[in-house]
């Protein structure tokens, strides 16, 4: 496990964690996008799992976890912080997976983005 605060948006930041894929550099990446009220945390399951054949990011967003906010932000903020993640981690397309809350995000990086997104996975949307 190796958590790196990251930085960036002005000196906003949001806390992350990068489980390398035991399969070596340039496995696929899965990124996870929590619910509301929770955090990356939620994944562990899915990072044990994973983490065999993937390379697997798990973030807390503005105001949840360990990421502060000092403001109220979007669901389109959040899908600029997921590339902002991204970029600082070098990694060019990504599969996003997420539930409920982490769903709208994906839905607007898919959106803003749809060049970086290998793939999505949306549980528990609402609209």
């Amino acid at each position: 496990m190796h958590p790196i605060p990251h930085t960036f948006n002005g000196g906003r930041g949001v806390y992350f964690e990068d489980y390398k894929s035991e399969c070596g550099s340039g496995a696929p990446v899965v990124i996870f996008c929590h619910s509301l009220f929770m955090d990356g945390s939620m994944f562990w399951n899915q990072v044990i799992n994973f983490k065999r054949q993937y390379r697997v990011i798990v973030w807390d967003q503005r105001g949840h976890g360990k990421t502060p906010t000092d403001r109220p932000w979007t669901f389109w903020e959040s899908a600029d912080d997921v590339i902002h993640l991204m970029d600082f981690l070098e990694i060019k397309k990504a599969t996003l997976v997420g539930i409920s809350m982490g769903g709208y995000v994906v839905m607007r990086v898919a959106i803003k983005y749809p060049d970086r997104v290998e793939g999505k996975m949306i549980r528990s949307f609402f609209r």
